[in-house]
């Protein structure tokens, strides 16, 4: 029996039966039908807003990615964490926050400018505090006042607590202050590796709505969990944001009083467990679980769609089924009586060949039909589409071949085809496209060459820094381009990767539109299919701020180098002067010595003459002979009395030098005093460029603090000398005076003397005066001994003031010695410096 047969016989029956029993069901599977296009229709929707959401937080990590490895950012963190970060009022914080904004407010306003709204790009400290809310201008309003700190939000944003703890980005839904928030959290990382923070964009949560805010016949509405009321304090207006059944906040939503009034807890806490859609009256529901970027139900979002008119349409359409099935019966079985055979089955067969073919890989065209009904318009199409495949198979090759020798910016022509092929090549020019896009992210300039080194990509910043845009800039030689030293040599680091087949390294000077640059050079060959070198890609690094940080630190190395060489200079000197005025007070002290010896034997003269003189007073006659006696001893007392005369104007003078000398050093150490502050204030400077340098200038910023540490010392070693010469000059100044004192007492003593020397010529012209003569004479040498008891006196203080001096003189060396050697211990430390 033939197929025809095979199916016409069968078919009869079956369509009466289903003729009968068709009404019965009809119904029933209209009622299906319209319960399933409800939760295609609204489960289109739900599938929107769910692809909108994860779009939204992809979005948001990808921007947040950006800011977390920029030097600008990395460099914030670091300063940050050199204060205290538990603070949040520390100033040191508050500077890096300062120099956030500073460093990122050009490409926020890029951002704004170009969306028509600000990034909300949020940074924060490993400690869970706010580093920089970069939208506002100031970080948290307490008491009706904005203030800017670093306020703690650890109790309440788990993804910063998650992203600092383990490193991993984190990406979804999180509640804050303000409600739900789309957020994209990532690492802030240095060029080592180690984490200093996270950054995050957030994006609003209502924006996933705005497809439906227009949309007639739409609406939607967003319930929070109420458990998350003590975290969202803005939602907490119950007049604004009613409870539903103490369980569920209505946060948001497109009003409809009908919808809202259907809504219960318990379909809520049902959406909880997973979506569900419902047909109430005219509207399609779906109840949306909201779970945040752990997974962890929030909240639940209800969509309805207005399906009063798929209602009517679905109502007459059963109407129009059964009449249409009525005609079906007669229709199928007249056209399966005559046509099927050569109208339907051969051509069929045909196709179904073709089809065979091409699913086996085989894309040659088939046998050409002419038949213009459906079955051949079937045939052509299943024929056209071998040709088909093979033009996009073509097209994607060449596209790739382009790609892979550099040319970075070819495309597929997606407008030679359509449907799902026209897509393919739109989803392969997309990728590219996102490469691409990436490349023209990166802050410095990148391009490719061929083997002759012509440019067949750059990006945007190599667009920059050369003035031309690409169009002008492709297909001409890259020397034209940077012209660097190494440009046609074969130091070139794309020749070296062309030839050696690896990754070449290059460092070199650049002279661009812009002028000179220090610049090192990366660069990889390009191979095609059969691993053949094609071209090279380069990436080009502008170093010439670091080295010019690395000039600066060696010219304030420099400088402090000559300042410490002025600095021993003047400690050599000082040591000198020292050193003489601990001799000049060695001297000093052996001349009071010897002055208080000749004191010594001036006064038992003086008493061998008072005894004398009571001797006289008792022998009168021999008064003539006692009296040349007295007057030999007067003599002697007078010689004695001169000697401590000159000894005395000697000690005056020495004391004087020794005053000159230690104002000598005094100045000496006002030189050493400045030359201290000016390597202090060196080495200030030298750790701000050092600061400024970033990584490259942490070794020097190490030198620096210990050079500003030995100035220190060298200002508190100085202070220390200072104070020793200082009391020099006291006693020097003491010593002076006390001399004065002993060349008074001096000339009183001669003065007495002589007296003496009178008394006793007259005794021999007035022999027969001698007693009341040697009485005067006893009388004046008892006040001649008085008065050297006080020259003894004086002496031997001004001996103690000498040896005091003498150690004073021994610790100032001592101290001249200790700033030498820290001078010394200075000009390593420089050298040091000059050589990193």
């Amino acid at each position: 029996m033939s197929i025809r047969y095979k199916i016409l016989l069968p078919t009869i029956p079956l369509v009466l039966l289903i003729g009968c029993v068709g009404y019965f069901l009809l119904t029933g599977q209209f009622g299906a039908l319209r319960t399933s296009f409800a939760e295609m229709l609204v489960g289109n929707a739900a599938k929107t807003l769910e692809q909108n959401t994860e779009e939204a937080a992809v979005r948001a990590e990808e921007e947040a990615a950006l800011f977390s490895r920029l030097p600008s950012v990395i460099q914030a963190f670091s300063l940050a964490h050199q204060g205290d970060i538990d603070d949040e009022s520390d100033p040191v914080v508050q500077g890096a926050r300062e120099a956030l904004r500073g460093q990122l407010a050009p490409a926020l306003g890029g951002y704004k400018d170009a969306m028509g709204e600000k990034l909300r790009l949020h940074f924060h400290l490993p400690n869970g505090r706010s580093l920089a809310r970069m939208w506002r201008d100031k970080q948290a309003k307490r008491n009706g006042k904005w203030v800017d700190v670093s306020d703690d939000i650890s109790s309440f944003r788990k993804t910063v607590l998650d992203v600092n703890r383990d490193g991993r980005p984190r990406r979804g839904i999180e509640p804050g202050r303000g409600g739900f928030a789309i957020r994209g959290v990532v690492a802030v990382k240095d060029a080592s590796g180690h984490q200093l923070g996270s950054v995050e964009v957030l994006k609003s949560y209502d924006d996933v709505f705005k497809l439906f805010e227009d949309e007639e016949g739409s609406f939607y509405t967003l319930y929070m969990d109420a458990s998350l009321l003590p975290t969202t304090t803005n939602l907490q207006d119950p007049a604004k944001y009613p409870l539903i059944g103490k369980a569920y906040v209505r946060v948001a939503g497109k009003e409809n009083a009908d919808l809202d009034a259907r809504v219960t807890p318990d379909q809520l806490r049902r959406a909880v467990d997973g979506q569900y859609v419902a047909i109430e009256g005219d509207y399609a529901v779906v109840y949306l679980p909201v779970k945040d970027y752990q997974g962890k139900p929030i909240g639940v979002i209800t969509l309805a769609r207005d399906i009063s008119v798929q209602n009517a349409i679905l109502d007459s359409a059963v109407v129009l089924v059964l009449v249409l099935f009525a005609l079906a019966v007669l229709v199928p079985i007249l056209t399966l009586l005559g046509v099927m055979r050569y109208a339907v089955f051969r051509p069929l067969n045909r196709i179904r060949d073709l089809a065979e073919q091409v699913s086996r890989g085989n894309l040659a065209q088939g046998e050409t039909v002419t038949s213009r009904d459906e079955i051949g318009a079937i045939h052509r199409s299943v024929s056209r589409i071998p040709v088909n495949l093979s033009a996009l198979i073509d097209d994607c090759e060449a596209t790739a071949r382009e790609v892979a020798r550099g040319v970075v910016r070819a495309r597929g022509d997606a407008d030679r085809y359509e449907g799902a092929y026209a897509q393919l090549i739109q989803s392969m020019n997309r990728v590219a496209d996102t490469y691409t896009a990436t490349f023209d992210s990166f802050p410095f300039p990148i391009f490719t060459v061929d083997r002759d080194h012509n440019l067949l990509f750059v990006n945007q910043h190599a667009e920059e820094i050369a003035g031309r845009d690409s169009s002008r800039l492709l297909g001409s030689p890259c020397s034209s381009v940077f012209n660097t030293d190494i440009c046609k040599t074969g130091d070139c680091v794309c020749t070296q990767a062309m030839q050696t087949m690896e990754r070449a390294v290059g460092n070199t000077r650049g002279r661009l539109e812009a002028g000179e640059v220090d610049i090192k050079g990366y660069a990889s060959p390009l191979l095609d299919e059969k691993n053949r070198v094609v071209g090279a890609l380069e990436v080009i690094v502008d170093q010439t701020d670091i080295l010019d940080s690395q000039r600066k630190m060696q010219h304030v190395a420099d400088q402090a180098g000559r300042l410490s060489e002025r600095m021993t200079s003047a400690s050599q000197q000082l040591l000198e002067r020292v050193e003489e005025s601990r001799q000049g007070a060695g001297e000093q002290s052996a001349r009071a010595t010897e002055t208080a010896t000749a004191m010594e034997e001036m006064n038992a003269t003086v008493l061998e003459v008072a005894r004398n003189a009571n001797e006289a007073a008792l022998n009168a006659d021999q008064a003539e002979g006692q009296a040349r006696a007295g007057r030999d001893v007067v003599v002697k007392v007078v010689s004695s009395v001169n000697e401590v005369q000159e000894l005395a104007s000697l000690l005056r003078d020495n004391m004087g030098e020794l005053g000159s000398q230690a104002d000598d050093i005094g100045r000496v150490m006002t030189v050493i005093n400045d030359i201290a502050d000016q390597t202090n204030l060196l080495a200030l400077n030298a750790a701000i460029e050092a600061a400024r340098a970033g990584d490259a200038g942490r070794g020097f910023a190490v030198v620096a603090d210990e050079v500003r540490k030995l100035a220190e010392k060298t200002m508190v070693a100085t202070t220390e000398v200072g104070s020793a010469i200082g009391a020099i000059q006291t006693m020097a100044q003491r010593n002076v005076i006390e001399t004065d004192k002993v060349a008074r007492v001096v000339e009183t003593c001669t003065a007495l003397a002589e007296e003496a020397g009178k008394s006793l010529a007259e005794i021999v012209d007035f022999s027969r005066d001698s007693v009341r003569q040697v009485q005067g004479i006893a009388a004046a040498a008892e006040e001649q001994s008085a008065t050297s008891e006080q020259i003894t006196q004086a002496t031997e203080d001004m001996h103690r003031i000498s040896q005091n001096t003498s150690q004073a003189m021994t610790q100032s060396v001592q101290a001249c010695s200790e700033l030498t050697a820290i001078a010394k211990e200075l000009d390593g430390l420089i050298n040091e410096l000059g050589s990193a």
